[in-house]
C-alpha cells in the first residue's frame, strides 16, 4: 500500500490508499488478464511484463526472445461511461473536466492509462512502466477532491530454474518514481491532476519463487516478496515530470509477502482451465482488511485463442475476455476498486481494455 497526502485548509493529512487509487496492495502494474481474474495471478505470470511486476520467478518462464514494443491499457469507471456524454474527452484535463464533476455532486469519475514496453528472454527481463490514474469527486458542487497516481518505473530482473524447472527463482529491481496524493480544492481553482501531490523516488527489491509439481492438476505455489527490507522514497531529480507544486515526500513502501496457489486440470486438446487462489500481504504490513486481501480467479482457454475469465477480489466480482494470436493480444476486464477506508465501503466499478503486440519465440 502506498500513502498519499491530502491538502486541506488546516494543513496536510495522510490518506492511505494503494497505487491506481485502490485500497489494497499488490503489483504496481495492472494487467487486464489479472484484473478479470480478481487479481489472483502470481502463478500465471508468463511474459516479460508480468514477470517484472507480478512475479519475479516468472523471468525463468519466458519462452525464447520476447520483444513487446506495445503494451497499452486504459480504464475508466462506470460513472464516466454511463450516462454517455461527450465530456468524456475532457477527462484527461482537470481544468476542463472539473465543471462536469461539479455538476454531479457525490459521483466520483476517473480513469487512467499505462504503457509498458519491455524486452526479455529466459533468465533476463527489462522494461519501463509509465502510468497515470486519476479520480475526482465533488461533494457539494463547489469543492473538489481529486486523487492521482503518476508513476515511472524502470525495471530489470533475472531468474533461473532448479530441479529440471520444477522450482523457479527470480529477482527484480525497480526504480520507483512516484507522485501521488489526495488534494482538496475548489472547482474554479482546479487546473491539473498533478498539482499538490507528494512525491518520492526509491529502489525496490523484489523476490519470487514458484514451485510447480509434475502431477495431476499441476499444482503450483508462488510466493513473492515486494519491497524487500522496505523501500524509502526520497526527493530526486526528474520527479518534476510527474508533479507540479509538490506538497511533500511520500512515506516508505513497506515489505509485503504475497502467496498464491494454482491448479490446471487437463481437459484435453487445445482447451485449458486454470484455478487460482491468492492471499496478499500475508504478514499484515499494510493493515489492509483481511477479506480484501483474498483473491480467486478462473480462466478457460478455447483453442489457444479465446479466453474467458472470472474472479473475485477485494470483496467484488470480476470478469473479462481475451483474444490472442501469435504476436498480439486484446483483453477486456470488468473489476472494482475500493475507494473507501474499509472492506466493501465504497465500490468504484472499472472497465479496462488492453492491447499488446510482441515478437516472441525466437
Amino acid at each position: 500500500m502506498y500513502f498519499g497526502v491530502a491538502l486541506i485548509e488546516e494543513g496536510f493529512a495522510p490518506v492511505a490508499w494503494a497505487a491506481r487509487g485502490d485500497l489494497y496492495s499488490g503489483s504496481d502494474y495492472l494487467a487486464a488478464r489479472a484484473a478479470a481474474m480478481g487479481g489472483a495471478y502470481l502463478p500465471l505470470a508468463d511474459d516479460v511484463a508480468s514477470a517484472l511486476f507480478y512475479n519475479p520467478a516468472s523471468v525463468a518462464r519466458i519462452k525464447g526472445v520476447e520483444l513487446e514494443p506495445l503494451n497499452l491499457s486504459g480504464a475508466v469507471n462506470s460513472a464516466v461511461v454511463y450516462p454517455p456524454s461527450a465530456d468524456l474527452v475532457k477527462l484527461p484535463s482537470l481544468g476542463e473536466f472539473g465543471s462536469t464533476i461539479a455538476a454531479d455532486p457525490g459521483v466520483g469519475k476517473g480513469g487512467g492509462f499505462a504503457v509498458l514496453p519491455c524486452f526479455g528472454f529466459r533468465g533476463l527481463a527489462v522494461g519501463a512502466l509509465y502510468q497515470r490514474h486519476v479520480y475526482a469527486v465533488s461533494s457539494d458542487g463547489s469543492a473538489l477532491e481529486y486523487r492521482t497516481t503518476n508513476d515511472f518505473i524502470p525495471a530489470i530482473g533475472m531468474g533461473f530454474r532448479l530441479a529440471s524447472g520444477v522450482v523457479k527463482v527470480g529477482y527484480v529491481f525497480q526504480w520507483i518514481n512516484r507522485a501521488e496524493g489526495t488534494v482538496t480544492t475548489d472547482v474554479a481553482s482546479a487546473s491539473s491532476y498533478s498539482s499538490g501531490l507528494a512525491s518520492g523516488s526509491g529502489f525496490s527489491h523484489n523476490l519470487g519463487i514458484t514451485i510447480s509439481l509434475p502431477s495431476n492438476y499441476t499444482p503450483t505455489v508462488s510466493i513473492v516478496t515486494r519491497n524487500f527490507l522496505g523501500t524509502p522514497l526520497v526527493d530526486a531529480v526528474g520527479l518534476d515530470m510527474l508533479v507540479s507544486n509538490p506538497s511533500g515526500q511520500l512515506a516508505s513502501l513497506p515489505m509485503t509477502y504475497d502467496i498464491a496457489l494454482a491448479f490446471e486440470p487437463k481437459i484435453g486438446g487445445a482447451q485449458t482451465m486454470k484455478y487460482l487462489f491468492e492471499y496478499r500481504d500475508v504478514l499484515g504490513s499494510t493493515n489492509d482488511p483481511i477479506l480484501g486481501k483474498l483473491r480467486t480467479g478462473l480462466e478457460v482457454g478455447i483453442g489457444g485463442a479465446l479466453f474467458l475469465r472470472a474472479g473475485f477480489g477485494g470483496g467484488y466480482p470480476t470478469a473479462g475476455i481475451g483474444l490472442r494470436s501469435q504476436r498480439s493480444e486484446f483483453s477486456l476486464a470488468w473489476f472494482s476498486n475500493e475507494r473507501g477506508t474499509g472492506f466493501r465501503s465504497s465500490r468504484d466499478q472499472q472497465y479496462m481494455s488492453q492491447i499488446r503486440f510482441r515478437f516472441a519465440g525466437y
